[in-house]
């Protein structure tokens, strides 16, 4: 199994880690049993999990989050799930969602250079469009004269009306 399974106690302590994807782990397995999430991350993530925790027991219902951290020098993206088991635990389930992050992110870089090479490419048309413009009228006059007075000329009036 690829997602990392913790039991979490009411006051955020590590109580059970199945032995399933280490990896993931922040730290060893053996440096987070038996302690609080303030005792391994910074205020500000062990506030945000510990507000996962707070709602799951209170509510008894699964709470989503997502969350970045770092592990072993990379960046990783995280979904997790917070499952209620009874007043005083919770099943943290997290599946490494770095990959589709990668692939959401490429997809919306790749979306904003096709807009702007869209309007570049619209920028050019118009301005070849209005370039055109210019040499085209008198075509576009001497057409219209023909068209209207054509079959009112003679062979010889042709000659001289259009020289």
């Amino acid at each position: 199994m690829e997602d990392l399974i913790i039991e979490f106690n009411a006051l955020g302590v590590y109580t059970k880690i199945a032995p399933t994807n280490d990896n993931l782990l922040f730290v060893p397995r053996d440096e987070l049993l038996g302690k609080s999430l303030h005792e391994i991350f910074s205020k500000d993530v062990a506030d945000f999990f510990m507000r996962a925790i707070i709602e799951c027991l209170k509510t008894k219902k699964t709470v989503s989050c997502d969350y970045r951290m770092k592990i072993k020098d990379v960046n990783r993206w995280f979904h997790a799930r917070l499952s209620y088991i009874n007043d005083n635990a919770v099943i943290f389930v997290a599946h490494d969602d770095t990959e589709r992050r990668k692939n959401e992110e490429a997809l919306v870089n790749s979306e904003k250079k096709l807009k702007q090479l869209n309007a570049t490419k619209d920028k050019l048309f118009s301005v070849i469009a209005h370039d055109l413009r210019s040499p085209f009228h008198p075509i576009l006059s001497y057409s219209e004269i023909l068209d209207k007075e054509l079959d009112s000329l003679n062979r010889d009036g042709r000659k001289t009306k259009f020289s």
